[in-house]
């Protein structure tokens, strides 16, 4: 009986048992319809993301700026970000402030050792007696001393009078192993105004400012190309890079994915030495860093577009300091003439570049601008023709559909 019953209920069990199963089955094949469609719907979405990014990365611009330190690659690409974004954000203008004050400590700072250095040798540079008192008081603060220093306006009244001296003037002059930085006179000439507590930096002070590059730093903007159409805006990706011996390395890393270098150097600086090695000619280590970078086999075909930079400090400079201090072979006749100067800067350059292939046999191209960085109109000109260049040769080459 009890196995009958048992077989019955067995039985009944196992039919019952069936039937959830098949309901469980039913139940789950729904979710299963949804999860497909979902992923179909996902997988849609990313196909669409990918094919958006691929048009972009087509109108992508990479760019690279180089070059040594104190060339004013840095200064370029802050006008490009006026140019390309409007307004200097409020937030680095204010932080721009204590390093503005910074500069002007540590360049009075510089211009006090230094006097009491060449005064032995240069009569010019010797002080008045108020001068003199407040350069040895400035020249006395080494060490933390310097870093602790507060730009007050009583301070600046004093800087004031330094700098106005005659003596001091012509130890500026003669500034080329000091490292004196180039913009030091328009802060100078300002520090009244920005010795002020309620002092706020304007992008005139923002642009001259130094503050030196370490690592990489990357900035993007939106570029209208077909005529200002803002329709069909193109990306600039622009890479930094810090121009000193230690940054270099870093360059490498930079050498992929780009379609332009721009090489800035300092047109005024063929008479001084860099600031990590005062045995070396800036001109010199300008010239030979570029010679170097351009064998790298990742730059083959990248063009590369020289800024001969500080124009506006170079063309007087060049008619008092003959470019003989840096090329005492240079002709007697030329070595005051701004042109012959950029005129041999550019065959330097192109021989480097080319390193003995003819132009029309070599797959990349130089091209040569002299700027002024801190003129933003003037660097709006100049990129506008790199943008109409760069996006030429990426349609010639096949890069855009």
């Amino acid at each position: 009986m009890m196995k009958k019953i048992f077989g019955k209920s067995s039985s009944n069990n196992n039919n019952s048992k069936s039937k959830d199963k098949q309901s469980s089955k039913d139940q789950a094949s729904k979710p299963n319809v949804q999860s497909e469609k979902e992923e179909k719907k996902q997988s849609l979405a990313i196909d669409a993301h990918l094919q958006d990014m691929s048009r972009k990365n087509q109108k992508t611009i990479s760019l690279l700026l180089l070059g040594p330190g104190g060339s004013g690659k840095s200064t370029v690409l802050k006008q490009m970000e006026k140019i390309y974004r409007g307004e200097v954000q409020k937030r680095i203008l204010k932080d721009a402030a204590q390093y503005i004050r910074q500069n002007i400590l540590e360049d009075i700072y510089d211009l006090a050792t230094q006097n009491a250095i060449l005064k032995a040798t240069h009569p010019e540079c010797a002080l008045n007696e108020q001068s003199q008192e407040i350069c040895t008081r400035i020249a006395s603060l080494k060490g933390g001393h310097l870093e602790e220093t507060e730009l007050t306006p009583e301070l600046a009244r004093e800087i004031s009078i330094l700098w106005n001296d005659s003596g001091l003037q012509h130890t500026y002059n003669i500034r080329r192993r000091s490292h004196i930085m180039d913009n030091s006179s328009y802060f100078f000439r300002h520090i009244e105004r920005i010795s002020k507590p309620e002092y706020r930096t304007n992008f005139e002070d923002y642009v001259r400012v130094r503050h030196r590059t370490t690592g990489i730093i990357e900035s993007e903007f939106d570029v209208a190309v077909d005529g200002g159409n803002p329709n069909n805006k193109w990306k600039f990706k622009v890479t930094d890079v810090g121009g000193q011996r230690t940054e270099r390395k870093k360059w490498l890393r930079c050498f992929s994915d780009i379609h332009a270098i721009i090489y800035v150097m300092s047109l005024a600086a063929y008479d001084q030495t860099l600031f990590e090695d005062h045995t070396q000619n800036c001109y010199r280590e300008a010239l030979d860093v570029f010679g170097k970078t351009m064998k790298h086999d990742a730059l083959s075909t990248i063009d590369v577009i020289v800024f001969l930079n500080k124009n506006d400090l170079f063309t007087p400079k060049i008619a008092v300091v003959p470019f003989t201090v840096f090329k005492p072979d240079f002709p007697a006749d030329k070595k005051h003439d701004a042109n012959a100067v950029k005129d041999y800067l550019r065959t330097e350059y192109k021989s480097r570049f080319y390193g003995g292939l003819k132009v029309d046999k070599s797959p990349r191209r130089i091209h040569f601008h002299i700027t002024c960085a801190t003129d933003t109109n003037q660097i709006e000109t100049v990129m506008h023709l790199i943008q109409f260049e760069t996006v030429r040769k990426m349609m010639r080459v096949g890069m855009l559909m």
